[in-house]
């Protein structure tokens, strides 16, 4: 498995901003990845008559990249003043994740 994703966020106006506390708000973030995975399965099967089973199953999602995240941050206050902020996050991540699922299939010929 391999992917690429990116996801841009933005926001004009502060949602948590009380009355006469912020003038102004915005913010940008864009998170970039790129990423390759595995995906293993093993699960099992038992035929409790020929169009009867049952059946369980394990699989795992790996993953690991490279992710950069980009936030411009600014706001101006009502008594003038300015806040600011640039931000540049980079580096790897990985994520390992399991799941098991268990069901009962039913087979029509």
């Amino acid at each position: 498995m391999f992917g690429i994703e990116q996801t841009i966020r933005e926001n004009a106006i502060d949602p948590r901003a009380r009355a006469g506390e912020s003038d102004w708000f915005e913010n940008r973030d864009v998170t970039t990845s790129v990423y390759l995975g595995l995906n293993p399965v093993i699960g099992i099967e038992w035929f409790l008559h020929r169009n009867i089973s049952f059946h369980s199953e394990y699989y795992t999602l790996i993953t690991a990249g490279w992710r950069i995240v980009t936030e411009d941050y600014a706001r101006e206050y009502s008594n003038g003043d300015w806040y600011r902020s640039d931000s540049d996050l980079s580096g790897v991540y990985y994520s390992v994740r399991g799941y098991a699922r268990a069901g009962v299939s039913f087979y029509f010929k």
